[in-house]
């Protein structure tokens, strides 16, 4: 399951895709040492991600969008959570 994957392969089915010369599974664990780890990728310098090739402009909505989701299923537990 996807508890199994590492943070690289899930960040390449986020991508879907690589780009010229690099597959998606080269393309993500290089990503993530340039943003220096997964918070680094998620929470970026909006100028510095544009610039890197195979993210840019097209991923960055899309990014933002999983992190968004993934807040709000965390708030939700930790509002279950207090309730009790």
């Amino acid at each position: 399951g996807a508890a199994a994957l590492s943070d690289a392969e899930m960040l390449a089915i986020s991508l879907h895709t690589g780009i010229s010369g690099k597959t998606v599974l080269n393309l993500a664990p290089q990503l993530l040492e340039q943003f220096a780890g997964v918070d680094g990728f998620l929470h970026p310098d909006r100028v510095t991600f544009f610039r890197v090739r195979g993210v840019g402009l097209d991923k960055y909505p899309e990014l933002q969008a999983v992190l968004e989701l993934n807040c709000r299923h965390l708030t939700g537990h930790l509002a279950e959570r207090s309730g009790n």
